[in-house]
């Protein structure tokens, strides 16, 4: 690990130094890809990803799909209120190196591009309201789902999003990087050690808030 400007970095054995977060998304990815690859499929090798929304940190897919290895963006979904703005949308695919000429762009109609692409994986970046709505729809068809935070609105959904994953076999990821960041590695490292004594209070606060 490195320390660049401020932010924790890793290099790559090509000594290419990389984002923690895009290290985090192409990490899942990778680990996706691994097991895939394992599965009998007729399909062509590429893993296929799905992105549907542009809330929430999305750039890990703008940036880590192109660092994972034998992955594509498939499709796109633009969810309200990025669905009726077509300078965006014209920024994105420019400014996006995730996004080619091949990926397919929807407006809104997430389950269209679910039954016509049939991604493999299916990263949800929608309005918190609507992520266990889109989170259920994309376990019920088969697909892998790497989700921003929260992956569902409340328990019933929950519950729901766990049974339609059982049923198809196959699994979720929401996105929290900070878990393998090294100062909260070395923390929890640390009392579990006893090296604090027994906690009686945490108290956190996010570097923004």
């Amino acid at each position: 690990m490195i320390k660049n400007q401020g932010k924790i970095v890793s290099k790559t054995h090509h000594g290419r130094a990389i984002s923690r977060r895009a290290f985090v998304v192409g990490s899942a990815v990778g680990g996706y890809h691994t097991m895939l690859k394992a599965q009998s499929r007729d399909r062509a090798s590429k893993i296929r990803i799905a992105q549907i929304g542009l809330e929430g940190h999305w750039g890990v897919i703008r940036g880590g799909v192109p660092q994972a290895e034998n992955c594509e963006l498939a499709a796109v979904v633009l969810i309200s209120p990025y669905d009726t703005d077509q300078e965006f949308e014209t920024q994105y695919q420019q400014k996006c190196p995730s996004c080619t000429a091949q990926t397919r762009v929807y407006h809104d109609d997430y389950r269209k591009m679910l039954d016509e692409v049939k991604p493999d994986i299916v990263a949800t970046f929608v309005p918190y309201g609507r992520m266990g709505e889109v989170n259920i729809e994309a376990a019920r068809r088969g697909c892998h789902i790497l989700s921003e935070k929260t992956i569902a609105l409340d328990l019933t959904e929950l519950e729901t999003l766990r049974t339609e994953l059982t049923k198809s076999g196959k699994k979720l990821t929401v996105f929290l990087p900070y878990r393998k960041s090294g100062p909260f590695v070395a923390v929890q490292q640390a009392v579990k050690q006893g090296r604090i004594g027994e906690p009686l209070l945490i108290s956190s606060l996010k570097s923004y808030c």
